[in-house]
């Protein structure tokens, strides 16, 4: 088929519009764009897992070069000029796709900066395994882009005749990128204040890379399963115990009731309701009061400020049902105080008989107080043991 001549711009441009706008090439272009995106999110799911916390660390995304980039690329990389164009449509859809280094454009969205180079170090590292599939790959592309920053990314060959690019990118990254690109970079319109929009991008960038480092060191710190469902768990129900508490005040509060009920099983579950979105049913509760647990309930209510006890109930009311507050109470003193057989007569009387004859004599159940003092933080038992001393 007869070659365009290079004067002959306006035909050229023409003949390249027509070949890529025709709709079954773009039909041809999203087919394989799935199927590439299937390739690569095979690929990466056999990368070894960069933290165990997190099933997938990145999630990827594909598109087909769209028709007014093509249109601009065109022009601006001069591919009018460069290109072989012919007048066969068929042909210079063929030269499209091999030439064309973003034809198709997938992009890989992982948490944290830090993970960019490991991913792409991966891909470089494993990429002999991709060839027998059809692929060959160009990793040393530049990296730096116009702004100084750096982007990992590598372009490659499909079936010797598709032309693809694979960018990685931090979700911060990725958010900073779009905002630039299409404020800064790419605005259609003279803009008079684009030193000062590009000076302002490039501080933003800095500031945000800094949180990005700073959240990944957050996020790398050792935690147990169980530190982590109690911080799932005040997430999800802070809101509704400040309301009820008529205070946003509340890590020492949840301290408390952590160190109280200790058992992880109904937060757990209550998490995992949280996170799926489905329905969280509330046990129901009941206790035994015997005169013992009465008697401390007692001196309980009259030693220490109400607010306190409140909020621990405020927050158990998340994952139980009582039957009234001072049911709570009670079942809250069974689980510090340990005792939960029937047995209460003789575990107190064991318990009066090994304290000190003058400090049983005035008041029996100070061992009991003083630890609930402890738990609940509020020094009253303490300071009245200080000016005892005094």
């Amino acid at each position: 088929m007869a070659i365009i001549d290079v004067k002959q711009t306006a035909e050229r441009h023409k003949a390249l519009m027509t070949a890529f706008s025709d709709p079954s090439f773009q039909d041809e272009l999203k087919a394989v764009e799935a199927e590439l995106k299937k390739w690569l999110t095979g690929w990466i799911d056999n990368m070894k897992p960069l933290d165990e916390r997190i099933k997938n660390v990145y999630s990827i995304e594909s598109r087909v070069k769209g028709i007014a980039t093509f249109e601009e690329k065109l022009n601006r990389k001069n591919y009018i000029n460069e290109w072989t164009v012919t007048d066969n449509i068929r042909e210079n859809q063929q030269y499209i796709k091999h030439e064309l280094t973003d034809l198709i454009g997938l992009r890989i969205n992982c948490h944290f900066a830090d993970y960019e180079k490991i991913i792409f170090d991966y891909f470089v590292s494993t990429a002999d395994s991709q060839y027998e599939a059809g692929f060959t790959f160009n990793f040393k592309e530049k990296k730096v882009q116009k702004n100084g920053n750096i982007i990992y990314k590598f372009s490659g060959l499909f079936k010797d005749e598709y032309h693809f690019e694979v960018q990685i990118k931090s979700l911060i990254h990725n958010v900073w990128g779009e905002v630039e690109h299409k404020t800064v970079y790419k605005n259609p319109i003279y803009d008079g204040f684009y030193e000062q929009k590009n000076y302002i991008s490039k501080t933003l960038h800095d500031v945000m890379m800094a949180s990005d480092r700073e959240l990944h060191t957050l996020f790398k710190m050792s935690e147990t399963e169980s530190q982590l469902l109690r911080s799932l768990f005040f997430i999800k129900t802070c809101d509704s115990v400040a309301q009820k508490c008529r205070t946003k005040v509340l890590g020492s509060h949840y301290n408390s009731y952590f160190k109280a009920f200790t058992d992880i099983e109904p937060i757990k579950r209550f998490v995992i309701c949280a996170l799926s979105g489905t329905p969280f049913e509330r046990e129901q509760k009941s206790v035994q009061a015997n005169g013992f647990y009465e008697s401390l309930f007692n001196r309980v209510v009259e030693t220490f400020p109400a607010f306190y006890l409140e909020c621990l109930y405020n927050i158990d009311c998340e994952l139980n049902i009582h039957q009234d507050y001072k049911s709570f109470v009670i079942y809250f003193l069974q689980r510090v105080i340990g005792v939960e057989t029937d047995d209460f007569e003789e575990g107190y009387r064991d318990d009066f008989n090994g304290q000190d004859e003058n400090q049983a004599a005035t008041d029996p159940m100070h061992d009991y107080l003083a630890q609930i003092d402890e738990l609940l933080g509020t020094d009253i038992i303490k300071k009245e043991e200080e000016k005892k001393e005094e």
